[in-house]
């Protein structure tokens, strides 16, 4: 499990639960990563305003690996189903083999204040896991958002 932080532009991995796999996700600590191919990042950021939305991430989106989201409309559209089932997917987005799921954690007053992440080998990790995962990694992040003052009210960016 990880635990990443908007930073600037850019997802940051601030703390992280080792899986006892040998063949893993490593999720540094501190590893900066882009919010447009990640679970983290976009569970991040599904939430706000368009135009702050279009100012983080520039006018283009970075290609990785064949699966990137490059278009607006298509993230604008993840981004909205991100909104809707309360979770963020990559499904090898930034790095082939690597995927996740991700909820955004809400401190006092809803606002977004970090994300919680499942990530591991797409071998490991097939659509179906995924999809079983991610109540969990809700959970999870609804958890901590208690924990921080969050009471429930609409989330907002």
């Amino acid at each position: 499990m990880n635990l990443a932080i908007l930073d600037g532009d850019q997802v940051v991995n601030i703390e992280k639960l080792p899986s006892a796999h040998y063949i893993r996700d490593i999720g540094w600590i501190g590893r900066r990563s882009p919010l447009h191919c990640t679970a983290t990042g976009k569970a991040l950021v599904a939430h706000l305003a368009r135009v702050e939305l279009r100012r983080l991430l520039g006018a283009r989106l970075k290609r990785f690996t064949p699966h990137t989201i490059c278009d607006w409309a298509t993230l604008e559209a993840e981004l909205a189903q991100v909104r809707r089932v309360g979770y963020a997917l990559g499904r090898e987005e930034l790095e082939p083999g690597l995927v996740a799921v991700a909820a955004p954690i809400q401190g006092l007053g809803g606002r977004v204040a970090g994300a919680v992440s499942v990530s591991g080998p797409s071998f490991r990790m097939p659509p179906t896991a995924i999809e079983a995962y991610a109540p969990h990694v809700v959970a999870a992040a609804a958890t901590i958002s208690h924990k921080l003052g969050h009471s429930g009210q609409a989330m907002a960016g």
